[in-house]
């Protein structure tokens, strides 16, 4: 992403083409991050008409999984300010998780999944790869945005907005791990973490990745690959099923208060 720092007509520099130059892959023609993001709209389009699929995408993934690279950092650290302060406004409680921003974080996974079906039906390319992918590296940033939200019941306002901030300041997956060392579910940390380790060591596998590009949905069910695939997005969603319901009461009941209705 090339961030700018205020509202669109600006004059940005680098240009993505020259990005291009530098990172190994330019960033796809079609793709969210294929032309500048402006801060204003990641800050006020938020909801109603003006958010667009492609303007949630750019706001979450900043939000969950970005990290600045180049640049002027402080561009970066004052845009994360900026949508944090619209998230956790006066309508944040304490002792509740904040429902402006966790219902967000829902709808961006809601929209993955819907944008999966909405791919396989304009055509089977890729489909056996982005099904694992939409199990495990999409399921990983999803849980890595609920689970500090959820656990925001435990504390007042002013803690929750530093709580939030800190967090999304670590890497998805050391916020995973957090989550399930402080709920005392070591041991399903390790069943989930462990698949999704697994799971990227094989797609640095050309041979494993391949195939599971050439997979279809009608040829799934003849494919080893795809079958292991599937198993490891099983233990990976079994590990964070118990952590959210059976490894703390407490935890377990805002999951139902919260994240369901």
């Amino acid at each position: 992403m090339v961030l700018a720092h205020g509202s669109e007509g600006l004059e940005i520099e680098p240009t993505i083409d020259d990005v291009g130059e530098v990172l190994k892959q330019r960033p796809s023609e079609d793709g969210p991050f294929a032309e500048p993001v402006f801060s204003e709209n990641l800050v006020n389009d938020i909801g109603l008409d003006a958010d667009s699929n492609k303007n949630l995408t750019r706001r979450l993934l900043f939000l969950l999984e970005s990290t600045p690279v180049s640049g002027d950092q402080n561009v970066y650290w004052a845009v994360r300010s900026e949508i944090l302060d619209r998230y956790l406004d006066e309508s944040v409680k304490p002792y509740q998780p904040p429902r402006f921003f966790l219902n967000d974080v829902v709808r961006y996974w809601r929209t993955i999944c819907v944008d999966f079906a909405a791919k396989e039906w304009k055509g089977p390319e890729k489909w056996g790869i982005r099904n694992a992918k939409l199990r495990t590296s999409r399921k990983i940033l999803f849980a890595s945005g609920l689970l500090p939200l959820l656990e925001c019941f435990r504390l007042d306002e002013d803690a929750i907005c530093k709580f939030v901030e800190r967090e999304l300041a670590m890497p998805p997956t050391d916020r995973i791990a957090r989550a399930f060392l402080d709920n005392g579910a070591a041991d399903e940390g390790g069943r989930a973490l462990g698949a999704y380790d697994e799971f990227l060591g094989r797609l640095h596998d050309a041979e494993f990745r391949g195939a599971l590009e050439e997979v279809t949905r009608e040829s799934s069910a003849d494919s080893p690959e795809f079958a292991r695939a599937n198993e490891i997005g099983k233990e990976l969603q079994g590990g964070l099923l118990a952590l959210l319901y059976e490894a703390s009461p407490g935890l377990a009941k805002v999951v139902r208060d919260y994240a369901i209705f």
